[in-house]
Parts: structure tokens; sequence; C-alpha cells
């Protein structure tokens, strides 16, 4: 199993054993939602897998979030580390959100602040909507 595979597999057994609530689960768009288990920095972006089951995508601390019909973007500050940000953005395919939400080849990054920007400017990547300036 991959260190991704692995992650993923983690966070999914962290998000639903905790079932007596989130600190934050928030949709986004589709079945892409920003979740934090316990704590406000594990602010991640996720997919619902439904049953109360999350795969992360990008995170934590997720502090800004947007979407559009071709693309979900995320920025992070990793380990809560608000000295360093990194960009990621996934390819949105509706054909597979309606049945296994996105693969590994969809999710790109991470990004700096001038690459990300270079491929914001390429693919026109949407703005950053929903933000956590407690997390900024």
């Amino acid at each position: 199993m991959g260190r991704k595979a692995r992650h993923l597999l983690i966070w999914a057994l962290l998000v639903s054993l905790a079932g007596c609530g989130f600190y934050n689960d928030e949709a986004l768009t589709a079945k892409y939602k920003l979740v934090a288990v316990d704590a406000r920095e594990q602010m991640a972006l996720c997919w619902d897998e439904g049953d109360g089951v999350s795969s992360f995508l990008a995170g934590p601390t997720l502090f800004s979030a947007g979407y559009d019909r071709n693309y979900v973007v995320a920025a992070i500050h990793p380990k809560g580390e608000k000295a360093v940000t990194q960009y990621f953005y996934i390819v949105r395919n509706p054909k597979f959100e309606a049945r296994r939400g996105p693969s590994s080849d969809d999710i790109h990054g991470p990004f700096n602040a001038q690459e990300y920007s270079k491929e914001s400017a390429r693919l026109r990547l949407p703005p950053f909507t929903r933000t956590f300036d407690d997390l900024k």
C-alpha cells in the first residue's frame, strides 16, 4: 500500500470513528466537503464516500477553497505551519464524481505561490471563495 493510499485509509478511519460529530463538516460542492474532526487546525478537503466516511484529498490545515464546473482548488498550511503555503487543484469529471470521486491522477499539487499562479493563469482556475480567516 502506497503512502497516499495509507494516508487516505487512516483519514477515512478517523472520520468514521468520530461519529460523535465534527468540529467542521461543511459541503463545498457535489460531494466535496471541508472537514475538521476534533480541532479547526485539522481542516481538510475531503470526498464524501457516504455512510459517514470521507476520503482525504488535501490538508491539513486547509484555510481556503473554491470551485467551478471544471476544478476544485485548495490552499493549505501543511501541518499548520503558517509560514508555508501549498496549493492544490482537482480536475472535476462529472462522470466520475457521480460514482467514485476524484482519482489520484485528478489531484495536482502541491504548488508554491509562483507555480500555482502560473497554473491558475494557464487553466483559468476558480477563485478561492471559502476562506477560514482564523486559519489563514
